[in-house]
Order: structure tokens, then C-alpha cells, then sequence
């Protein structure tokens, strides 16, 4: 039904409805040869449409006259639109039968000339556009995007916002249903729909970009939203009285109606347009919708009505020449009769389909036909016929793929051949240049060995000049050959996400057989590994080339180091390992958090990777004399002749392990960068004893390594306690007005470090479990809820569910996170409702920037309500739940705002919330409380009475609930910057 949507989508395009013309009045009018050019061409363009419905061979008559009269005047309008109108009536002229295609952008292309010479950009846009249609329509996604980014250009140069907003739309259309990219698609849609909305536009074009909304939200399954736009765009065409679209939209209507089962409504909607379509003689449109209607009957169980109506479009599309409607209507004709297990005649069908998709090169149709050949023939027990399709059908879908992974490699050919001539130009250039210094080099020993003891004196002096530009030369090649290794792996990161990305569609699958499903995870398991790989490279990369530098900061280093040791409980759990930490306070130290994060989370991994069965992994953390001392043990021993070895990249004590060899080289790395030492030892106890030694005074950083961003303490100590306690709530004060955070994590230190890293711009509020944070979270309605996955009673995945769909607490964005880092984890939380999703260990840098991010998108949505005289949810993106919440808002305001007696308890009363929670469910919403939202709305109210009626201003005063008129002049100057007898008068 997809395919069938987007030939009928962009048949839509193609046509435009005028009024029935006088035609014995519009003949009178060519014989005045005195008319401008202008006005004949728009006679003949009536005559032309009137008699195209009417009589075909008078419409032919009248296309030669138009083409005459074109000749004789050497009138680029009239050749312009002989040639556009001839390509939007193709059906009238035989040579059009069997290349519809052909026919149609042949002469659009003349047009396109004509336009061209005529200079008329919107005539430009309007070939451009057409072309795009067409191309789409016939499965020529790529030659469409062409066209339509051609027409972009010109309306772009000519500053004409109306036709860039169609042209968006179009783009956006291509991308949803040509490509599938419904993230891309959605940016020029929006941009689309607020152009419009910005000029106010009259007309119907903007309905198209409301069905093309609707389209993206139908391929997310979300059948509610995608009728509300195809109901909005109805609308707008319904105003502009443009019938044509109308009966479209009650086409798309009736597709999402059959997705959602409701066959009749479905039958009502298309047959609707059907008609239409019949007696406006529009045979591809009627050709479409007879094949969506039969596709509805076969889905409501009306066999023979589906046959009979699939009949009805063969003979259509044959009877017009239309080969590519003919293709899919013995398509549709060979499933019906497969449903029926009648296979010969579902063959035959497929049979007739099969050249007609060769000739046109639709290799997904033809997918589509040896699959039936080879399912009929198998029924039929002709296993020699079945093997032969089988093996077509997969010639096809391979043809498929490697058109697709085609483009997809050529475009990464393209950009790696580009860097990698860069590179070689550079790393030749320096070559060139140390070759030539060496020469130089030799000459000078030359000449110095011919002179006496001043000779070589100066014969000394250029060596060692020289031995310092080579020096120089040397580690200028090093650094071009690191960038050329980190742009190479940066390369990597493309088509290990291209590999990732179909693999996970296919794990999806449900019908995946246990065999297959056991291939594709083992490869989905290996691209992740070759992920971290060429992370890991890309570090070590940085610390060669001395990118990398340390940016050290004061900071609570024990709360640090819990919370990572905190995020590896779930491995230690998987796994069945006595997991053990023992972190002493270190409430103050200098110190950089993403190397001490790395090299713990490596070390830690190291220990998980290579401990015995159920062994034991420990993580020791202390100060020693001013250097922070880390110790990781675990279960095993490392042979002594390989003892060396660990730190080499690469290095794997035991093959059969999960590591890559490059965890250790990089903790050494970071270490020497941080002025460190780090060691391995089998310990006697048979355990191996990883030890880190960093410092973490402040004297022992360089001022540029230093961040000034907290209060300085001593430098000669860092506060010790032999056992870890948690931090404590800081004693600056915070602004009432701060944004509400509440913190759901049963883990006591990870929840501590969350608090420490937002407690000073943020009220912070604490829970242990689910349970006390749903009641924490309705009862103080947060800003903001950061929550844990894995907890006890009740888990962050049922908060989520519970809060949002919650009316008092729906829209409160919501962060989980989890150790879990698989991508099953991610998408049943997001599923939940979610907002955003971490995996532990997590940057504090990372969670504090969504946070902000999340809370700056509510703001804006704040902003947007604020603003708005009546409240509108279905055009602003919430959630189903905040939109009935508004919608009861804006009832209730409908019906009481008058009542003078109407006060904040009657208001959350009505809308069955508690006073506290109204305020802060409105305050976060438009950014009021809900006394000043009150006397807003009546604000409001009064200024359009003022503006609309000629009632005296005491009585609007009362009529909108206010019970003194001074003191409604008084809010209203304070709102409006005026009195309102000023505002009525102006």
C-alpha cells in the first residue's frame, strides 16, 4: 500500500481545477487578434482543459491551433504552456500509450526551455517541480531530489518565500516517502509549514506540507497525528474550494483508516474520491484508487470485490497506455489469487507483470514478482520453476542492495580518495623537504672537512643547526602521519555504523529464524567491538600527536570514583564476580575527570574481562602522601614472561578474551601524560594487582592545566578519612525560582554525585526508589527527573510510564539511566516515554548539558503558550496527555472566565488537580502561576471585546470577572502599555 500511496501522492500534484468556461465565448475571444499575448494563451488554456474532459480529438484540434499560433507570434509564453499542458493532458495522445513517462518529461523539458527564455522564475520553479513529481512517481527518487534542489536554487535567488515554502514541502515529501529519511524529511517540512505561517499566504499550497506531516507521522505508526494533519490539510483545501485535493485527502484518510482496521470508513473515503476521479477523467488517479480500494476489500475479507475492482484498474490503466499502473494492477491481481490459492491464475498475473517491470527497470517490483512465481510454482509442486524464481528473486533483492550500498560506497570512496590525496600531498612535501635537507647536509660536511680548526668550528655549528631543522622535519612528518591515522579511523566510524545500522533492522524481525538471528547478533557484536576499537585509537592518537592535554579542576575525587566503581554492579551481578570497593574520602583534590575516568573504567573492564569464573575484582582507592593511589585486583595470574607485555598495544594474555589490546596501552599513555606511574604484579594470593600512582595537589599542575572554577583550598594536603561518607547539601543558597531537579537512584553515592554536580544551580530533590519518587514527583511537580532503570519496587522504566502518562506530571522530561548498554535497554525506555537516555559510567559534563538542554526546550514551549491568545496543543510538538490537559484548560476557561467569583481554587478544582500542582503545571507550561494566568486570560478577553464591540468599558470590565474598574484599567495598562479607552480608540 506504500508504493500505491506515493504514485497517488504524486499524481496529486499533477493537476489543478478550474471553473466550467463559456466555450462558444472563449472561441469569440481568439478570433480578436488585437488581445495580448497574455490573454489568448489563457483562452486556449481553457478551451484546452474544457475539451479535455469533453472531447479528446477537439482537445488534439485545439493543441495544433496552440502550436501554430505559438509559431507565428514567437510567443515563449504560448510554447511554454503548449508544451506544459500537452505533458498534464498526455492521456489524449496515442504516442503517449506505452512511455507514459517518456511522453510527459519530453516535453516538459521543452517547457523548461521556453520558461528559461522567457526569464520567469515561478514558470522555472513550476517545470522544476513538475519534473520532480514525475521522476518520483516512476521510482527515480535520485533525478526528483535533482530537480526539486534546482528550484530551490531559483526561488532562493529571486527571494520568492511562497514557492519556497511548496519547494520544501516537496523536499521533505521526497526524503519521508522516495527515501525514507524521516529525520531530514521533518527539517524542511517545519521550515515549509513556518513560512507559511509567517506570511500568511492565501491559497491552498499549504495543505500539501500538512498531508507530508501527516505522511512522516503515519511512518511512525502514529495513525492519530497523521489523520489530525490530513484533517488540517482538508481544511485548507475545503477553504480554497479546490476539489481535486479534497477527494486526495479523503484518499490518504482512507488509507489510515484501513491500517487501523476500520474497513468501511476506509471503502467510504476512497470510493468517494473514486468517483470524483471517474468523472473528471483522470485515469491514473482512478487507476491508484481502484487498486487502494481492491487492497482494502482483500483486507476485509471481500475477496471477489477486491478481484473485480483489481479488474477495473487493469483495464484503466491498459485503456491509457499507462504501463506503470498496469505493472502494479497485475501485481495487485496475483496476490489476490494467491490469497485465494488459486496459483496457476496468480502466476499468469505475475507472468504479465514481469516484462512490463524489466522494461522499466523497477527492480523492488520485480522483487516483489519472482517472489509470488517462486511461492505459486513451490504450491504447485513445479520445484524446478520454484527453484529457478528463488534464485531470481534473489538475484534481484541483491541487485537491490548493491544499488544501495552502491551509492552508499561511492559517496565514502568519494570523501576518502579526497583525504587520503590531501594527505599524500602532505606527507610527500615533507619527504621532498627532508631529502633535500639532508642534502644540504652532506655539503656542508664536505665543505667542513677541507677547512682548519675555524672551518670546523663553523663545520660544527651547521651540524648542529641542521640536526635540529631534521629534528624539526621528523616530528613535523610524525604529526602528518598521526592526523592521516585519525582521520583514517574517523573513516571507519561510516561503515561500521552502515554495518550496524541494517544489522539491528533485521534483529527487529520477529520471523527471524534462531540460526540467522545467532549470525547477525554475533556480527552486531563485533561491528560495537570495532567501534570501541577505533575509540580507543582515536585516544591514543591525540596523546601522540600531544593533542590531548589535562584539564585539571578542584573537586569531590571520592564521589568521583564511587560512582564509576558504582556503574560496573551490574557486570559484577551478570557475570556471578564478588565485586568489592573500598574508596577512601577525598573530598578535596586537583584532579582531571575524563583521564581518572578512563583509566579506571579500562582498568576496571581489564579486571571483569580477565577474572576467573565467579572470581573476585577489587578496587582499592586512598591517598598516600599527597598522590592518589589506585589498586585493581582480580582473580588469575599473568605469566612472568609476559608480564612486560601487557602495556604493548595490542597485547592479549589470553586470545580467547573480549579485549582489543589497546584498554592498557592507553591507561599507560594517560598516566605518562599525568605524570604517573602505573605497575602489574601476580600478587601472592594468586590475584593480579594493577597500581596507579597520581598526583593531586595543585602544585603539581602548570597554571594551563589548571581550571579556576571552584574555591581554592590548602594545597599542601587533601583531607583524608578512612571510610567514604556522602556529600553534603552545599550551604550557598539557591533562587526560589531555580528549576526543581529530582534525583531517583537507590545507589546512595552515584545519587550523591548527581546532587553535587547540579546543587548549586538547581533545588535538588532526592529519592531512593521509584516509589517515593513518583510520590515525590507528584507532590513538588519537578522541572526535571533524572532516575535510574534497575531499582527495587517500582523501576525507573515504570516511573517514566506512570508519570507520563500522568496528566499532573506528563510533561516533565525524564533522563534514565542504566548500566545496561545494550541498544534493547535504550529503546524500552525510550518507548516508556523517555526524554533522553545515559549508560554508566556517564560524563557529569555530558548529563549536566541535557539536563540544560532539556529544560531550555521547555522554556521555549513556555514562551510559545505565553503567547498565545487561545490555547492550540496540536501545533506545538507535546505529548497526547498535555494536549487534553490544554484542551480541558481552555474549556474550562470558556466556560467560567466571566464569573467573577472564579478563583485559583474553583480553577484547579475544575481541573482536578491540587492548587499546589496547577501552579506548577502551569508554570511550567506558559510560565505563570495560575492566579496571574487568570488574570491574563480576562486581560485578553477584554482587549478583543474592546476592539469588537462598542460596549462601555465599565461593563466590559465585569462582563470579563473583574469586580472594580479601576483596577482593571490598572492591569491593563500594566499588560497592554495603555488604558483602554486609548486601546478601543486606536
Amino acid at each position: 500500500m506504500n508504493k500505491l500511496l506515493i504514485a497517488a501522492l504524486f499524481c496529486s500534484m499533477l493537476c489543478y481545477g478550474q471553473s466550467k468556461t463559456n466555450i462558444d465565448s472563449l472561441k469569440q475571444t481568439l478570433q480578436n487578434k488585437d488581445l495580448s499575448d497574455s490573454l489568448l494563451c489563457k483562452s486556449y488554456r481553457n478551451i484546452l482543459w474544457y475539451y479535455k474532459n469533453q472531447q479528446a480529438d477537439s482537445c488534439k484540434a485545439y493543441f495544433e491551433k496552440f502550436l501554430e499560433y505559438a509559431k507565428k507570434e514567437h510567443s515563449n509564453e504560448a510554447f511554454y504552456f503548449h508544451y506544459l499542458l500537452k505533458a498534464d493532458y498526455f492521456g489524449v495522445f496515442d504516442e503517449a500509450k506505452g512511455n507514459t513517462f517518456s511522453f510527459i518529461t519530453d516535453n516538459l523539458l521543452q517547457a523548461l526551455e521556453y520558461a528559461k527564455k522567457a526569464d520567469d522564475p515561478k514558470q522555472i520553479i513550476k517545470i522544476y517541480t513538475r519534473l520532480t513529481q514525475e521522476n518520483a512517481r516512476f521510482g527515480k527518487e535520485e533525478e526528483a531530489l535533482k530537480y526539486i534542489l534546482e528550484a530551490e536554487k531559483v526561488s532562493l535567488q529571486f527571494n520568492l518565500p511562497e514557492e519556497t515554502a511548496y519547494i520544501y514541502g516537496q523536499i521533505g515529501k521526497i526524503y519521508n516517502l522516495g527515501f525514507g529519511k524521516t529525520d531530514i524529511a521533518l527539517q524542511y517540512l517545519l521550515k515549509s509549514d513556518s513560512i507559511y505561517n509567517q506570511h500568511n499566504f492565501e491559497g491552498y499550497q499549504q495543505g500539501f506540507t500538512l498531508t507530508f506531516i501527516g505522511d512522516v507521522y503515519e511512518s511512525f505508526e502514529d495513525y492519530e497525528e497523521a489523520k489530525a494533519y490530513n484533517e488540517s490539510a482538508l481544511e485548507v483545501f475545503k477553504k480554497a474550494e479546490n476539489n481535486y485535493q479534497q477527494n486526495f485527502i479523503f484518499g490518504k484518510l482512507g488509507i489510515i483508516e484501513s491500517k487501523q482496521g476500520n474497513y468501511k470508513k476506509a471503502i467510504d473515503y476512497i470510493q468517494s474520491a473514486l468517483t470524483f476521479y471517474k468523472s473528471k477523467n483522470y485515469p491514473i488517479q482512478e487507476s491508484v484508487f481502484l487498486l487502494l480500494l481492491s487492497d482494502i476489500y482483500l483486507k476485509s475479507g471481500q475477496i471477489e470485490k477486491a478481484l473485480q475492482t483489481g479488474q477495473e484498474a487493469i483495464y484503466v490503466s491498459d485503456t491509457h497506455g499507462d504501463t506503470y499502473g498496469l505493472m502494479k494492477a497485475y501485481i495487485n491481481q496475483s496476490k489476490i489469487f494467491q490469497h485465494k490459492k488459486e496459483y496457476t491464475k496468480s502466476n499468469q498475473f505475475a507472468l504479465q507483470a514481469e516484462p512490463l517491470a524489466k522494461e522499466m527497470e523497477f527492480y523492488e517490483e520485480l522483487e516483489e514478482i519472482y517472489e509470488l512465481l517462486f511461492l505459486n510454482s513451490e504450491m504447485i509442486g513445479n520445484y524446478q520453476e520454484a527453484y529457478r524464481y528463488s534464485n531470481e528473486h534473489r538475484r534481484v533483492s541483491d541487485t537491490l542492495v548493491a544499488r544501495e550500498n552502491l551509492h552508499k560506497a561511492k559517496e565514502l570512496e568519494a570523501k576518502y580518495q579526497n583525504e587520503k590525496k590531501e594527505q599524500e600531498i602532505s606527507l610527500l612535501k615533507s619527504q621532498n623537504e627532508l631529502t633535500e635537507q639532508q642534502k644540504k647536509n652532506q655539503r656542508n660536511l664536505l665543505l667542513a672537512g677541507l677547512g682548519v680548526t675555524l672551518l670546523a668550528g663553523i663545520f660544527f655549528f651547521f651540524l648542529y643547526r641542521n640536526r635540529q631543522k631534521t629534528a624539526t622535519k621528523l616530528k613535523e612528518l610524525d604529526t602528518v602521519k598521526s592526523n592521516f591515522f585519525a582521520n583514517i579511523s574517523h573513516e571507519f566510524r561510516t561503515p561500521l555504523t552502515l554495518i550496524s545500522g541494517p544489522i539491528e533492522k533485521r534483529l527487529a524481525q520477529d520471523d527471524l529464524s534462531s540460526g540467522d538471528r545467532s549470525e547477525f547478533e554475533m556480527v552486531h557484536r563485533n561491528s560495537n567491538r570495532l567501534l570501541n576499537l577505533v575509540d580507543q585509537l582515536l585516544d591514543l592518537s591525540k596523546l601522540e600527536s600531544g593533542n590531548l592535554k589535562l584539564h585539571v579542576k578542584e573537586g569531590n575525587l571520592s564521589l568521583f570514583l564511587s560512582a564509576l566503581a558504582a556503574s560496573f554492579e551490574h557486570t559484577a551481578q551478570t557475570n556471578q564476580n564478588e565485586y568489592i570497593t573500598e574508596i577512601q574520602e577525598i573530598t578535596t583534590a586537583w584532579f582531571d575527570r575524563d583521564a581518572i575516568e578512563k583509566i579506571v573504567t579500562n582498568l576496571l573492564s581489564n579486571a571483569f574481562k580477565y577474572v576467573t569464573l565467579k572470581g573476585e575484582v577489587e578496587l582499592v582507592a586512598k591517598i598516600e602522601e599527597g598522590t592518589l593511589v589506585l589498586k585493581v585486583f582480580n582473580s588469575g595470574q599473568i605469566p612472568t614472561d609476559k608480564m612486560d607485555a601487557v602495556f604493548n598495544r595490542f597485547y592479549q594474555s589470553d586470545e580467547s578474551a573480549g579485549g582489543f589490546g589497546i584498554g592498557l596501552a592507553l591507561v599507560k599513555e594517560l598516566v605518562t601524560l599525568y605524570r604517573g606511574t602505573v605497575s602489574v604484579e601476580n600478587t601472592p594470593d594468586k590475584k593480579v594487582l594493577f597500581t596507579v600512582c597520581l598526583p593531586v595537589l595543585k602544585h603539581h599542575f602548570s597554571e594551563t592545566e589548571l581550571l579556576h572554577n571552584s574555591v581554592e583550598k590548602s594545597e599542601s594536603e587533601v583531607p583524608i578519612s578512612p571510610t567514604l561518607t556522602t556529600i553534603t547539601a552545599s550551604e550557598t543558597e539557591i533562587n526560589e525560582e531555580a528549576p526543581i531537579l529530582l534525583i531517583v537512584e537507590d545507589n546512595e553515592d552515584i545519587r550523591s554525585f548527581i546532587k553535587s554536580s547540579f546543587q548549586k544551580h538547581y533545588q535538588v530533590i532526592e529519592a531512593r526508589d521509584g516509589d517515593e519518587g513518583i510520590e515525590k514527583a507528584l507532590e513538588t511537580i519537578p522541572d526535571i527527573i533524572i532516575s535510574d532503570i534497575m531499582m527495587p519496587r517500582v523501576s525507573g522504566l515504570q516511573l517514566c510510564e506512570q508519570l507520563k502518562t500522568d496528566e499532573r506530571t506528563s510533561h516533565i522530561p525524564i533522563i534514565l539511566l542504566t548500566a545496561k548498554a545494550e541498544e534493547q535497554a535504550q529503546y524500552e525506555g525510550l518507548e516508556t516515554g523517555a526524554d533522553d537516555y545515559m549508560v554508566k559510567p556517564f560524563k557529569a559534563k555530558m548529563l549536566e548539558t541535557r539536563v540544560k538542554n532539556l529544560v531550555a526546550s521547555r522554556n521555549k514551549l513556555r514562551e510559545r503558550y505565553h503567547q498565545e491568545v487561545v490555547l492550540k496543543p496540536y501545533n506545538i510538538a507535546i505529548s497526547r496527555i498535555d494536549e487534553k490537559f490544554i484542551e480541558n484548560l481552555q474549556a474550562v476557561m470558556d466556560t467560567h472566565l466571566t464569573n467573577p467569583d472564579f478563583s485559583v481554587e474553583d480553577f484547579s478544582s475544575y481541573v482536578g488537580m491540587s492548587r499546589m500542582q496547577l501552579h506548577r503545571k502551569l508554570k511550567a507550561l506558559t510560565g505563570i502561576t495560575a492566579s496571574e494566568f487568570l488574570r491574563n486570560e480576562r486581560l485578553k478577553l477584554a482587549a478583543r471585546l474592546l476592539k469588537e464591540s462598542d460596549v462601555h468599558i465599565s461593563e466590559i470590565c465585569y462582563q470579563v470577572g473583574f469586580n472594580s474598574p479601576s483596577y482593571f484599567s490598572k492591569c491593563f495598562k500594566e499588560a497592554y502599555g495603555c488604558l483602554p479607552s486609548e486601546y478601543s480608540q486606536n
